[in-house]
Formats: C-alpha cells, structure tokens, sequence
C-alpha cells in the first residue's frame, strides 16, 4: 500500500510541475507576444511622429511660398501704383484688393476705396 501511495504521489507531483510548467510556458509565450507587441506599438508611434514632422515641414514650405508670393504681388502693386501716380493717369485694367477696402480702377473711374499703393493682394483682370 505505501508503494501505491508513493507513486499516487509521485505521479500527482509530476502533473502539478507540469501543469505549471506548461503555464510558465504558455506565460513566457505571451510575454513574448507582449514584447512584440509593444515593439511594433513603438515602431508605429515612431513612423507617425516621422509623418507628422513631415507633414509639418511641407506645410512650413507651402507657407513660405504663399508669404514669398503675396511679398511678390505686394511689390508689383507698388511699383505699378508708383507708375500710374508718377503719369497721373487711371489704370486700363480692373484692379481688386480682397482682405480689406476694395480698389477699382477702370476706364471711367477713379480710384476708390484705398489708394492703389496700399493693394495688398492684387488681382488684375483685362477688360
């Protein structure tokens, strides 16, 4: 009987160290899982940082050219309200200020709104 006892609990242990050792398995297994997870969590976080600054420094750049633009336009404004005060005539084509007093300037009229040298964004349409 005692032998029967002893294997009995010999074979209860080696179930018990086995049940356990298959849940350090299967929890090393998950850690594992985990780690790769987390690490692919990271890596994409990371990549939309990347887009992020990416998208950041196009938009920086496509600013630049509209404030180079707009610099550009306003020169042109300038220089040509600087050539029609210096003939003292009224432009031949229809001149339009957006963003603030409108300014028109045509065959018939005269300069309304703000002088032409104060035109900001500048659109001119022949007539």
């Amino acid at each position: 009987m005692a032998q029967k006892e002893l294997s009995a609990i010999i074979a209860w242990e080696n179930t018990k160290k086995a049940d356990i050792e298959a849940k350090l398995r299967l929890e090393l297994r998950r850690g594992r899982i985990f780690e790769k997870f987390d690490k692919k969590k990271a890596e994409y976080a990371e990549k939309m940082k990347n887009k992020a600054g990416l998208i950041h420094k196009q938009a920086k750049e496509k600013r630049a050219m509209v404030e180079a633009k707009k610099s550009e336009d306003n020169l042109k404004a300038e220089e040509l309200a600087a050539k029609y005060r210096a003939i003292g005539t009224v432009p031949k084509k229809l001149i339009a200020r957006f963003g603030g007093a409108n300014v028109i300037a045509g065959r018939q009229g005269a300069v309304t709104g703000v002088e032409l040298a104060d035109a900001y964004d500048v659109l001119t349409i022949t007539i």
